[in-house]
């Protein structure tokens, strides 16, 4: 049945517009009152922001739920996605990292199972990210994955991942003996290839995207602490048209200062965010104990670190508080910020997200109603729709 509705709003960037809504889609789209990129802030306080429904490739867990922990439930999955409609994402990643083999399979199947059962979570789950467990072993490359279970490359493993379930997405350390090989098996299968928790000299970067790489895994993280200053991984990525960098905007992972200037160097349209969020995700601060890190510990101020040392544990903001993050660090022009968390991603997920992350007529009226406070930099989620229907409102 036709669901139609006119919704306006801001759409930092733009201006103010309004979209009508009609059977899960973007029917029109007008803009009322076009603005500069500078002045939609001067708007903010009267208008509710509007932009797609957030994506995100990057979720290791939410709200308790932990995607690579023993026994995942199929049900609980539910739960994460709940909890993410009230942060404004409508699309993500499950993201299952380095563990035992058997235990990898029985989460992608969780998931998998969790699809079939129900309607909304096979809608909000946008293929797995797998991150491991063919990566760097040495501390600092590796993070806070366990090193016992750090392993070769084998592509029967990554055969019996693919079957478990539905993989669209693997970070790999292209150094790593075997790793191209695996590079070109995974692209054959129609996964993505990514770098990340990598010690890679610049040829072993060029190998990979030989082999079929495109992105870049949380660019700036998963490296040691120090490192040589040229050339080097990190300079390599970022000068690799190929590759197109996610980024993590919490604050933490990388300063708004050097993400800004980063993003600069990998140039418009070669970058999008992702949030990184593990099972504290939405949690009080406290100590806690996770399958990522172990022992972890999430201050008052949102950092989420292993305790005993100086690695973090993943994050424990979501992609609405990294989009927040950006627009107020002005990392880039608003509109291109947007689209770091929407239309970027969802070009690069293909037809896995065919119709989302825009604003067009024809879209999937996938949104987020928010209010944005310039004072604070913040943004609050009041509504999110998903095919034109409040899945997740205020009180």
């Amino acid at each position: 049945m036709a669901v139609s509705r006119r919704v306006t709003g801001l759409v930092p960037g733009v201006g103010v517009a309004s979209a009508d809504l009609e059977d899960g889609r973007i029917a029109a789209v007008e803009v009322l009152t076009p603005v500069p990129d500078e002045g939609w802030r001067d708007l903010a306080a009267g208008h509710p922001v509007l932009v797609p429904g957030l994506l995100d490739l990057q979720v290791n867990g939410y709200a308790g739920v932990d995607f690579s922990s023993p026994g995942l439930d199929p049900g609980v999955v539910r739960r994460v996605v709940e909890a993410l409609w009230a942060e404004g994402v409508t699309g993500f990643c499950p993201t299952v990292i380095t563990g035992p083999a058997a235990q990898m399979r029985e989460s992608v199947a969780a998931l998998a199972a969790a699809a079939r059962a129900d309607e909304a979570v096979a809608d909000a789950l946008l293929g797995v990210h797998l991150e491991g467990p063919w990566i760097s072993p040495v501390d600092g490359a590796r993070g806070a994955h366990p090193v016992e279970h750090v392993r070769p490359p084998d592509a029967g493993e990554l055969a019996e991942l693919c079957a478990a379930g539905d993989v669209a997405l693997l970070t790999i350390a292209p150094e790593i003996p075997g790793a191209t090989g695996l590079a070109t098996a995974a692209r054959e299968r129609g996964v993505l290839v990514s770098v990340g928790h990598s010690l890679a000299e610049p040829e072993d970067v060029h190998a990979a995207v030989a082999a079929g790489a495109t992105l870049s895994t949380h660019l700036g993280n998963g490296i040691p602490a120090l490192l040589k200053r040229h050339p080097n991984l990190v300079w390599e990525q970022l000068g690799n048209d190929v590759l197109t960098a996610m980024f993590i905007a919490d604050g933490h992972h990388v300063d708004l200062a050097t993400l800004r200037t980063m993003i600069r160097a990998k140039g418009a349209g070669r970058w999008f965010l992702v949030s990184d969020t593990t099972s504290v995700g939405g949690l009080a601060p406290g100590r806690y104990r996770t399958h990522i890190g172990g022992e972890v510990e999430l201050d008052a101020a949102g950092r989420l670190g292993m305790i005993g040392t100086d690695y973090l544990a993943g994050a424990a903001a979501s992609l609405r508080s990294g989009l927040a993050n950006a627009w107020a660090a002005r990392v880039a022009e608003a509109a291109e910020v947007t689209a770091a968390v929407s239309a970027r991603p969802a070009a690069v997920l293909g037809e896995r997200a065919f119709g989302r992350g825009g604003l067009d007529p024809g879209a999937r009226a996938d949104l987020l109603l928010g209010d944005w406070d310039e004072a604070t930099g913040s943004l609050t989620v009041k509504e999110t729709v998903v095919r034109g229907r409040t899945v997740w409102a205020a009180s």
